[in-house]
């Protein structure tokens, strides 16, 4: 349950208080363009092309075997188990960390942020 809560916190929060950067970072060149809707594979291949590196946290929840939203994907950081399916998956290149917020069972992007 407090997994629940602390992904809720992560996902919701930040969106609401309109702290994620825009999908197509423009003037931030250090971010990647994802436009929203993508499916996460399709952005995962574009963020190894483009040389950013999964991001494996120690704190990360860890993935059911059967939850092929997770599944070999060691960036996963969270993913509920409810509601709207939420998942955030971290990845890094050189200093910069962010954040690809998806939805759904067929992990859809719907957000992107800079990892604090």
């Amino acid at each position: 349950m407090d997994r629940l809560i602390l992904l809720a916190a992560l996902v919701l929060a930040p969106l609401t208080a309109g702290v994620l950067v825009p999908m197509r970072a423009g003037a931030q060149t250090d971010l990647p363009a994802i436009a929203p809707g993508t499916p996460y594979d399709q952005a995962r291949r574009m963020l190894l092309a483009e040389r950013w590196q999964p991001l494996r946290d120690p704190e990360a929840d860890r993935c059911l075997p059967t939850d092929t939203r997770c599944t070999g994907r060691p960036e996963m950081v969270a993913c509920a188990g409810t509601g709207l399916g939420h998942c955030l998956f971290a990845w890094r290149r050189g200093p910069t960390a962010i954040e690809v917020i998806t939805a759904g069972p067929d992990t859809v992007v719907t957000g992107l942020r800079r990892r604090r």
